[in-house]
């Protein structure tokens, strides 16, 4: 795959829609995913909503628990509901896989 790295700090990286995973239906839908192989979150760039998502995941993934809580409670619009959940697996996927490498 040909990913463009946008942010290395936390593992951000984007793609085209004929990068996405060849296992999604329909990549024109998917917003982002998570690429195991090199722990990063892959953005669709071709998606309508790509810049506002991003930025989106950038600010909550650069908050503390305490301030994802209260954004969290402040989200009442499932059209962004979805994706943080989303992200939130991705993020508890990734702390999982940190404590492993750490253990061994």
């Amino acid at each position: 795959m040909n990913f463009k790295i946008v942010n290395s700090k936390l593992g951000i990286a984007s793609c085209s829609r004929d990068q996405v995973a060849e296992d999604i239906h329909n990549p024109s839908t998917v917003i982002f995913f998570y690429y195991q192989k090199r722990d990063w979150i892959v953005f669709n760039e071709e998606h309508r909503d790509y810049n506002l998502f991003l930025e989106l995941v950038q600010g909550y993934m650069e908050l503390n628990d305490r301030q994802r809580k209260v954004f969290l409670d402040q989200v009442d619009i499932e059209e962004v509901r979805k994706p943080i959940n989303i992200l939130i697996q991705i993020l508890r996927i990734r702390r999982k896989c940190r404590q492993k490498i750490k253990a061994a």
